[in-house]
């Protein structure tokens, strides 16, 4: 498997990141707590980030599972307070397969939400300001108004994510797709969230490390930087070398198509090693930071508290190491180098 980059990739991950920080400092986080930033939507949709996975026919960028991996990696490294998983990565696909292009060119245009009601995930982030909704269950996709949901507001440990538990009393909408499709429909987005989410978690991962490197560079103790002593320095590298090992892992998975043998097993590889990394990173930091980094006063909070939201998210650890478990002591299981993730 090729996992160099080509040119367009890394042009794409450059304007992503020069994108995200500029246009969302930690100040816009304290600013929002759990709000939505309209003009920064509109900014993120006027990018075209909206549409990657939409074809070119109906207005979109027409590219893959990778590519806006890459960018949800970096959308993660400045904690981005916005829903661009769910409506980039779960709805446009949805709505493009569907056919259903007004909601696809609302969603595009970044003048309006859809939300997608899953039955792996029981609430929803930012449902309150969608216009329609998308529900997978049993093997029934169906499209619903906004005005048919009920909303029940759930108290979420990151600040930056607005939760609701969704209702209705019945479809009231226009049913997309039934049977075996749909199925294999609902299985498709299980999939692409949870690597878009281990996307995420690669960068908040990446943002805690270089933000506690900075740190270490300019606080002084003993009149040294911080960062000069080992016991600081190993923690940092070996933090690094954790990320660095679970890149390509979410990559491969991204990288695979939906209907490969082996695609459950990467997605729960990429889930794991992505998770375990950031939560590595969030404990380094927080070491670095020393008490100070577990405050509200302290940045790293906003990161730090998004990892464990995502980490129970589409599958939590316990979910994918089961399904690791169940391929690996199976009967016949193909193990070894070069066969149990080649």
């Amino acid at each position: 498997m090729e996992f160099r980059l080509s040119q367009d990739q890394k042009d794409l991950v450059e304007g992503a990141a020069a994108f995200f920080v500029g246009e969302c400092p930690p100040a816009v986080l304290r600013r929002l707590e759990g709000g939505m930033c309209e003009e920064l939507w509109s900014k993120v949709a006027q990018m075209g980030f909206l549409g990657i996975l939409a074809p070119e026919e109906v207005g979109g960028l027409g590219l893959d599972l990778i590519d806006l991996t890459l960018l949800v990696e970096q959308a993660g490294r400045v904690a981005l307070p916005l829903p661009v998983v769910e409506n980039a990565g779960l709805a446009v696909p949805l709505l493009a397969q569907c056919g259903e292009s007004e909601l696809l060119d609302k969603v595009m245009s970044g003048s309006g939400r859809v939300i997608v009601v899953h039955p792996a995930v029981p609430f929803v982030n930012h449902a309150e300001q969608a216009c329609a909704a998308i529900i997978c269950k049993r093997e029934r996709i169906g499209v619903l108004p906004a005005a048919a949901l009920r909303l029940e507001k759930v108290n979420s440990i990151d600040p930056l994510r607005s939760l609701s538990r969704v209702s209705y009393d019945a479809w009231h909408g226009k049913e997309v797709l039934v049977g075996e499709a749909a199925g294999e429909m609902e299985k498709q987005v299980f999939t692409r969230a949870a690597v878009l989410t281990a996307a995420e978690l690669l960068g908040l991962a990446a943002g805690m490390i270089e933000m506690a490197t900075e740190y270490a560079k300019t606080r002084e103790q003993f009149g040294k930087p911080i960062g000069s002593f080992q016991a600081l320095k190993h923690h940092l590298a070996n933090a690094f070398v954790k990320l660095e090992f679970a890149r390509p892992v979410v990559y491969r998975a991204a990288a695979l198509s939906p209907q490969t043998s082996k695609i459950d097993v990467a997605v729960a590889h990429a889930k794991l090693a992505a998770g375990d990394a950031a939560c590595f990173a969030a404990e380094t930091a927080i070491q670095v930071f020393g008490g100070m980094g577990y405050t509200y006063e302290a940045d790293l909070h906003f990161w730090m508290k998004r990892v464990w939201a995502l980490q129970g998210l589409w599958g939590d650890r316990d979910f994918h190491t089961s399904r690791l478990e169940r391929y690996v002591l199976a009967d016949g299981a193909a193990l070894g180098p070069g066969q149990t993730f080649e």
